[in-house]
């Protein structure tokens, strides 16, 4: 999965309600697991999900809200606890400066769990995506050959 976070109105709520916004995220967490577990099967391979999540032109000011970030944290330790195996990992890319520095600041109070799953990930370093997609389908955004933007693959 490919998420453009400059992209999303983190105030959603503001015009969808809370309950509308959560049966997106489960709804995406249920395809995602059915997907996984069909590899899986047919593969006799274990498989599980890596979400790109591309920071290009993220502002804190313009895109963090403590409302949406609460709400989203709630969801998100709610489909953990649904779906434990599904997420591999989340790669950062792109990530501005601002966002390194408040990286090593909340690094030491991260539960283990969410430092092993999470990757800061730069254009030139983007090879830990071959585990997951081929070169070639890797978007030109974080340093691959693909200029088609995934949200039309």
């Amino acid at each position: 999965m490919f998420i453009h976070w400059r992209q999303i109105n983190h105030n959603a709520a503001d015009v969808i309600d809370v309950d509308t916004w959560e049966y997106g995220f489960i709804y995406s967490n249920e395809w995602t697991h059915q997907w996984t577990d069909y590899v899986t099967r047919t593969t006799g391979r274990f498989t599980s999900a890596a979400r790109c999540i591309d920071l290009e032109g993220v502002s804190l000011v313009k895109h963090y809200s403590r409302a949406a970030t609460k709400r989203d944290g709630k969801i998100m330790n709610e489909m953990q606890n649904c779906y434990p195996q599904m997420l591999e990992n989340y790669y950062l890319c792109n990530s501005p400066d601002w966002m390194h520095l408040i990286w090593v600041l909340v690094k030491p109070i991260l539960p283990q769990r969410v430092l092993e799953k999470t990757k800061m990930i730069s254009p030139q370093n983007h090879k830990q995506l071959h585990k997951y997609m081929d070169e070639h389908m890797i978007p030109v955004e974080i340093g691959g050959p693909n200029q088609t933007p995934p949200m039309y693959w």
